[in-house]
C-alpha cells in the first residue's frame, strides 16, 4: 500500500492565472523588446491601480510573454482586470505590431518564494492549463478553462464565445471557452452620447427613413404629420395611422426611426402597439405623446419599452427635440451594450432618456444669462454625468447608478431654482444624501457635520440656500479627492445672527494645502488633478464675491476652507438668478 502524502492546505491559494504569449516576440531587437516590456508593465500597473487590484497581482516576464497571478479577494475582477487590460495593451502594442494570445485558469496554487528574484512562483495544474490553452489560441484570443467558464458566465454571458471547443495538446485534452473582453472605450461612448448627442449619422437617416404617427384623433394626427414634415420632411418620410391594425400593416423593421403614438388608442392603453412595434424591431424609438399619464400606466408602458413620454400640448419646437433625440437614440441601440449591463435594458433606457433630458434643461442657460449662480450648478450636474459614465462597468449595479444619477440630477435642479427660496428642509436633505452617498463609496471616508442641528426653517430661507448647498458638496469632493478617499471630513456651519451672516467650515485630515499655493488655489485652472480641471473652487470664489461674502483656506491637520455669507443676497445676483430659472423651464 503506498504511503500517503500529507498536504498542508495553509501553503496554497485560490487563484486566477492568466498566460500570455507575446507572437513572435524573440525574434525581435533588445530596443523593441525593452519598449514592449515597458508597455505590457505599464498597462498592468494602470489596470490593476484603476480597479485597486495591487496588491493582489502578481507578473513576471518569461521571455517571451507574461505569468500573471491575482489572488484573494480581487479574483472576481478578473474579467474586469482582462477588459481594461487587454484594450490597453492592444492600443500599446498596436505601433509595434505585436500580437498575443493568452490562456487563463483558476484553481489552487502552491505559490514559492524564488530565493533569488525575491517573487512568487507556481508549478500546479491551473498554471500548466492556462499555458497548454494559451499554446492552442489564435493570435489576439483568449481561451479559458470551464472553472472560470462556470464561475462567470452566469454574471457576464456576453463576454463569452457562443460553444465550448475541445483542445488537444501534447498531453492532455482541455474543453475550452473563448474571452471576449468588453469594449468599454465603446461603452462608454455609448452612455456620453445620451448626455451629450451628436447629430444622427447620414448613413442611419439612409436605413431608417420614415417617421410613423399614431393617433385616432383625425386633427391631432394631421397636425402632427403637417409639423413633422415641415421640420423633418427633407430627411424622413412622414406616415400615419389611426390604429394598432392601420400602423402594424405599414411598419416595417429597419425603415423606421420613430414611432410616435397617443397614449390611448380607440380607448384603450397603447401598450398592444408598443409590444407589436418592438416584437418585429427592438431597436426602433417609442414616444408616447399624453394629456396625462398616471403612474400605472406609465410604468406598464416603460415595461413595454417606450423611451419617452412628452406632453400632447408641448411646442412645437419643443416636441421636435425630443423627435430629434428619439431618432438618436434608434442610431444608439443599433449598437447598444444596454442588454450587457442591464436586467432590464428597457426600464434602463426610459430612465437614461429622463436623466438625459433633465441634464439638457439644467445645461439650458448660458453663463451669462444665470451668473455665477447658473455655473455652479451646471458644473455640478456635469460631475455627477462624469462620474456616473465613468462608473459603467461589468460588475457594477448599473441599474442602481442610474437610478441615484436621475435623482441626484432631480435633487440639483430643485437646488438650483434659486430664483425661489429652497426650503431649509431640502437642502439638509440633499446635504445628508451626498454625504451618505460619498460614505458608501469610499467606506474609509467619514464625514462629520453639524448641518441639520444648524439649519433649522426660515434659516436658510433666502435666495441662494441651493447654491449654499452645492459650495459644501464642491468642498466635499476636493477634499476626498486629497485624502484619495480615505480619512474625516468636518462640515460646521454657524448662523451669525448679530453679524447678518453664515460661516462654514470645511476640513479634512488630508496632506493640506501648499503655503506658496494658498494664494493661487481660487484661480480659475488650478489643480492637482489633470488638464481639464481646476473649475470648481474657483467658481466657487467667484460666487461667494458675488454675494458679498469672504473665502480663505490655511492648514490646520489637513486642509480648511473657510466662507463667510452675508444673510441675503444682492439684487443682480438675484436677477440674474431669475433669469437662469426662466431659461431653464423652457429647455426640454
Amino acid at each position: 500500500m503506498s504511503p500517503k502524502i500529507a498536504i498542508d492546505l495553509r501553503d496554497y491559494e485560490l487563484a486566477a492565472v492568466m498566460v500570455i504569449d507575446l507572437v513572435k516576440h524573440s525574434g525581435r531587437d533588445k530596443g523593441e523588446v525593452r519598449e514592449i516590456q515597458e508597455i505590457v508593465d505599464s498597462t498592468f500597473e494602470k489596470t490593476s491601480s484603476k480597479l485597486g487590484i495591487s496588491s493582489d497581482l502578481t507578473w513576471k516576464y518569461t521571455g517571451d510573454g507574461y505569468v500573471c497571478t491575482l489572488v484573494r479577494d480581487s479574483i472576481p475582477k478578473l474579467l474586469e482586470f482582462l477588459s481594461h487590460g487587454i484594450a490597453g495593451l492592444r492600443a500599446g502594442l498596436a505601433r509595434h505590431d505585436q500580437q498575443f494570445r493568452m490562456g487563463v485558469d483558476i484553481g489552487l496554487l502552491h505559490l514559492k518564494e524564488n530565493l533569488l528574484t525575491r517573487s512568487k512562483e507556481h508549478f500546479d495544474l491551473p498554471g500548466i492549463r492556462a499555458a497548454r490553452l494559451e499554446q492552442a489560441a489564435s493570435p489576439s484570443q483568449i481561451l479559458c478553462t470551464t472553472t472560470v467558464y462556470d464561475v462567470f458566465s452566469p454574471h457576464c454571458p456576453n463576454l463569452f464565445g457562443p460553444a465550448p471547443r475541445t483542445v488537444s495538446t501534447k498531453d492532455r485534452e482541455i474543453v475550452a471557452y473563448e474571452i471576449i473582453p468588453a469594449d468599454y472605450s465603446a461603452i462608454r461612448k455609448f452612455f456620453r452620447e445620451f448626455f451629450y448627442p451628436s447629430p444622427p449619422q447620414s448613413t442611419i437617416k439612409m436605413l431608417r427613413s420614415k417617421i410613423l404617427v399614431v393617433d385616432d384623433e383625425a386633427m391631432s394626427r394631421a397636425a402632427l404629420e403637417s409639423l413633422l414634415s415641415s421640420a423633418l420632411g427633407k430627411d424622413y418620410c412622414i406616415l400615419s395611422a389611426s390604429n394598432i391594425e392601420e400602423a402594424m400593416a405599414i411598419f416595417e423593421p429597419g425603415a423606421f426611426a420613430v414611432v410616435i403614438t397617443d397614449l390611448f388608442l380607440q380607448g384603450e392603453l397603447g401598450d398592444v402597439l408598443v409590444q407589436q412595434v418592438l416584437q418585429r424591431d427592438p431597436e426602433v424609438s417609442i414616444i408616447v405623446v399624453t394629456a396625462s399619464c398616471t403612474v400605472a400606466s406609465e410604468a406598464e408602458l416603460v415595461d413595454s419599452g417606450v423611451v419617452m413620454f412628452v406632453p400632447k400640448f408641448l411646442g412645437g419646437d419643443r416636441l421636435i427635440n425630443c423627435v430629434k433625440q428619439a431618432i438618436q437614440q434608434t442610431a444608439l441601440r443599433s449598437s447598444a451594450p444596454v442588454d450587457l449591463l442591464y436586467d432590464a435594458p428597457k426600464q434602463a433606457l426610459y430612465l437614461l432618456n429622463k436623466a438625459a433630458r433633465l441634464f439638457k434643461r439644467i445645461l439650458a442657460p448660458s453663463s451669462s444669462e444665470g451668473g455665477v449662480a447658473c455655473q455652479m450648478v451646471q458644473h455640478k450636474a456635469k460631475q455627477l454625468v462624469s462620474k456616473f459614465i465613468d462608473s459603467v462597468q461589468f460588475g457594477v449595479e448599473l441599474s442602481q447608478a442610474t437610478d441615484q444619477l436621475l435623482k441626484r440630477l432631480e435633487s440639483l435642479e430643485r437646488l438650483s431654482n434659486l430664483a425661489i427660496s429652497a426650503e431649509a428642509a431640502d437642502v439638509t436633505k440633499f446635504l445628508q444624501a451626498y454625504f451618505a452617498d460619498v460614505q458608501r463609496v469610499n467606506r474609509n471616508l467619514s464625514i462629520i457635520d453639524n448641518v441639520a442641528e444648524q439649519i433649522g426653517p426660515g434659516t436658510l430661507a433666502n435666495i441662494y440656500s441651493g447654491l449654499f448647498a452645492l459650495m459644501v458638496c464642491e468642498l466635499i469632493d476636493n477634499a476626498v479627492e486629497a485624502m484619495q478617499g480615505t480619512g474625516r471630513i468636518r462640515v460646521d456651519v454657524q448662523h451669525l445672527k448679530t453679524r447678518n451672516q453664515f460661516h462654514i467650515l470645511v476640513s479634512d485630515s488630508g496632506p493640506g494645502i501648499q503655503e506658496d499655493k494658498q494664494k493661487t488655489v481660487f484661480e480659475e485652472g488650478y489643480t492637482t488633478r489633470g488638464s481639464g480641471r481646476g473649475l470648481g473652487l474657483h467658481l466657487i470664489s467667484e460666487a461667494v464675491t458675488a454675494l458679498g461674502g469672504q473665502i480663505r483656506c490655511r492648514n490646520e491637520g489637513g486642509a480648511v476652507f473657510e466662507i463667510l455669507l452675508p444673510e441675503r443676497a444682492p439684487d443682480e445676483f438675484v436677477s440674474a438668478a431669475r433669469k437662469a430659472v426662466e431659461k431653464r423651464g423652457s429647455a426640454i
